[in-house]
C-alpha cells in the first residue's frame, strides 16, 4: 500500500510483527490499541500515537507532532466471500501442551500476533488458507505467545506446529 505522510509517499507492507517501508524491514509492536494514545514500539523506541481526526487525510499525532496521512494504491477492504471464498471460525488448528497445530495443509496468509504478545482465549492468532477457505486460527486459551513457527506465505502440512502458547 502507498502511505502518504505530509505529501511524501512511502511503500508500506505489514507482515505480522514488522513493517516493510520502502524495502527496509522494521520491527513494530503496538500496545494499548484500544485506548489513545497507543504506544507503538518501532524497534525498541516507544512512540505515543493517536489518530486525532480520521478521514482522508487523517491527522495522526506521533509523540505530539501532527502528521497528515492518506493512503493510495492497494488499500481495500474486501470480504473473502466476495472473492469466492468463505471464512471459517475456529477450524484448521488443534492445540496440545501449548502447541497450536494445523489440522490440514494450507498457506498462512496473515499472522496477527508477535512473539511475547499476551492473548486471550479465542484471540485470532493467524489465518490459514486451505481448500479455498480462510480458516481463522484462534488461541485455545489465554497466555503468552512463546514462539511463532510461521510467517505470512508459509506453507504448512497437517500436524505442523504454527505457534506455541505458554
Amino acid at each position: 500500500m502507498k502511505l502518504i505522510v505530509d505529501g511524501k509517499p512511502f511503500d508500506v507492507q505489514s507482515t505480522g510483527c514488522e513493517i516493510n517501508v520502502d524495502g527496509t524491514r522494521i520491527p513494530v509492536k503496538v500496545e494499548g490499541l484500544q485506548q489513545y494514545p497507543a504506544t507503538v514500539f518501532v524497534g525498541n523506541r516507544p512512540l505515543k500515537v493517536e489518530v486525532q481526526s480520521p478521514g482522508s487525510p487523517a491527522t495522526v499525532l506521533v509523540d505530539g507532532k501532527a502528521y497528515s496521512v492518506t493512503t493510495a494504491g492497494n488499500l481495500r477492504v474486501s470480504s473473502a466471500r466476495s472473492q469466492g471464498q468463505s471464512k471459517v471460525r475456529g477450524m484448521g488448528a488443534q492445540a496440545s501442551n501449548g502447541a497450536v497445530k494445523a489440522l490440514m495443509p494450507g498457506k498462512v496468509i496473515k499472522v496477527n500476533v508477535c512473539e511475547g504478545d499476551a492473548v486471550e482465549s479465542g484471540t485470532i492468532l493467524m489465518v490459514l488458507e486451505a481448500m479455498k477457505m480462510e480458516n481463522e486460527i484462534h488461541a485455545p486459551h489465554a497466555g503468552r505467545v512463546k514462539s511463532l513457527m510461521v510467517t505470512p506465505g508459509s506453507n504448512v502440512n497437517g500436524g505442523d506446529v504454527l505457534a506455541v502458547l505458554e
